[in-house]
């Protein structure tokens, strides 16, 4: 498979063709009785994956997405039962699918037809990642209408779902099925406090060309209090049939659930508000499963 990069000229049109057309892919069922090898030819990004969980490692999700910024996917956990619905897990920044293990396991013991989206953390702006992620959401919906749209999320990841299903709510694609957005350690007010604060503020000043060589810096320049990706969060209407719940540990430093903006995120979602007992912002993930496992 070649590798397509977004080199000086190349359109947003294109860039959004290619992701829809990797959605398709991503969405199509998986083949019976069908191996990983199978699945996975050399030197080929992957549209499912049939191994166990915890192998969606780092190094998996760069094979998958075959370069640098390439636009993210859906990588298919399981088939689920008809009727089912969807459920996909999203990891954080510098993080991978088998991060958020936890999570996606909640969707295979739900039956449902569960995914991990895999997506470049490092070097790709988060609007062009919701913009995936609406890609492969519109197919995965195409693929699977009957049932309620789950989307677990962490950290910065918890961004990438909220934008995606507003331009899916503004376009008047959700349309009356149930979504249940289930946020762990929401960044809702971007990154606050002291110089990481300055620092994603002042990312976004950085020369054309630097995010290709500091990781991080791209989607840093989305998660400032002033950026416009900010400002597009905290302005987001969503409709009744999206329920949100916000699950948060006592002992995160990076998550202010008392911040005013936070707060202000948390009341313009009417979202229900979850605290995890002396849980830090990685452990957060399996505090989050363990609850939803009790208490679903």
């Amino acid at each position: 498979m070649p590798i397509h990069r977004d080199l000086p000229g190349v359109s947003a049109r294109r860039r959004r063709e290619r992701a829809e057309k990797k959605a398709q892919s991503a969405a199509e069922p998986v083949r019976e009785n069908s191996s990983v090898k199978d699945q996975v030819p050399a030197q080929q990004a992957p549209a499912t994956y049939l191994g166990e969980l915890g192998a969606m490692d780092e190094a998996y999700e760069q094979r998958a997405l075959g370069g640098k910024n390439e636009p993210g996917h859906l990588l298919q956990v399981s088939r689920g039962r008809p009727g089912a619905g969807s459920r996909i897990s999203v990891h954080g920044i510098r993080g991978n699918p088998g991060d958020v293990d936890p999570l996606t396991k909640l969707g295979l013991e739900d039956g449902a037809r569960t995914s991990s989206f895999a997506y470049d953390d490092q070097h790709r702006r988060l609007d062009d990642v919701s913009d995936d992620l609406v890609a492969a959401l519109r197919a995965e919906m195409k693929a699977n209408p009957k049932g309620p749209l789950t989307l677990d999320a962490h950290s910065m990841g918890t961004r990438v779902v909220l934008d995606a299903v507003r331009k899916l709510s503004e376009g008047g694609e959700l349309g009356n099925r149930p979504v249940n957005l289930n946020l762990v350690a929401p960044l809702l007010a971007g990154i606050t406090g002291g110089g990481a604060e300055l620092g994603t503020n002042l990312s976004r000043l950085a020369i054309p060309g630097m995010g290709a060589l500091i990781p991080g810096l791209q989607p840093g320049k989305d998660m400032g209090t002033g950026s416009s990706f900010q400002d597009r969060l905290e302005g987001m209407e969503l409709p009744k049939n999206v329920h949100t719940r916000l699950f948060t540990g006592t002992e995160d430093s990076l998550v202010d659930p008392a911040h005013p903006t936070w707060q202000a995120m948390a009341e313009r979602l009417n979202a229900e508000q979850i605290t995890l007992p002396g849980a830090d912002h990685d452990g957060s993930v399996d505090a989050a499963a363990r609850h939803m496992r009790k208490h679903d």
